[in-house]
């Protein structure tokens, strides 16, 4: 059961880890509250359950690939640099945040978002595929006394229960903080994620040459 539990807590760990998804969702969620915010973290669980499996079931050399690397970092890029500047255009554009129910606009898009945004980062890939090696290479797993399955469910577990955790507090967020909060705080997490596009960027033009 310990091993499990040690799952678990990896996998909400790594969640917590700051970063675009945690930007986004943050942002989600203070503009159009917790259900909105809630759609983009499903959308990134689901990502990440299934780059989980698909390592499980050994698809891992489909992601070394340099074409299927190449593509991921362009699109990614291009991902980051449109929500980057969404976020620094809505901080302009001054939205209300205070309201209690977030318009159905806001909603839309925002499963599918949280899905690219891990299905188009390269490191997703290699995380997963590197914790995934570092779980098999245990004894009891070898053995088969803890199957490597129940160690994904339970990671997958792990970052639920974070993604929640974070959707809530940035519905708390949109009713408490100020408008001047929010149009900070997109402004900032804009910049940051125009920041890691350019990092991308960067990246992609080095593996070209």
């Amino acid at each position: 059961m310990i091993p499990y539990i040690t799952s678990f807590l990896l996998g909400f760990t790594l969640a917590t880890s700051p970063g675009p998804v945690f930007l986004t969702i943050m942002r989600q969620g203070l503009k159009d509250g917790f259900f909105s915010a809630l759609l983009v973290s499903l959308g990134t669980l689901l990502a990440d359950a299934i780059l989980l499996f698909l390592s499980f079931l050994g698809f891992a050399s489909i992601f070394q690939m340099s074409a299927f690397h190449i593509f991921l970092l362009i699109f990614g890029t291009i991902l980051l640099w449109y929500l980057g500047i969404q976020n620094i255009r809505t901080s302009l554009s001054l939205p209300p945040i205070n309201g209690k129910h977030a318009s159905d606009q806001g909603h839309k898009g925002s499963f599918l978002i949280g899905l690219l945004l891990v299905l188009s980062n390269p490191l997703s890939y290699i995380s997963w595929m590197g914790i995934l090696a570092v779980i098999s290479a245990s004894q009891n797993v070898i053995s088969g006394k803890e199957p490597l399955i129940f160690h994904i469910f339970s990671i997958i577990l792990g970052i639920f229960l974070w993604d929640i955790c974070l959707s809530k507090i940035s519905d708390i967020g949109k009713t408490h903080l100020s408008q001047k909060f929010f149009l900070y705080f997109s402004k900032g997490s804009g910049i940051f994620l125009l920041s890691f596009g350019i990092y991308f960027g960067y990246k992609t033009i080095s593996y070209i040459l």
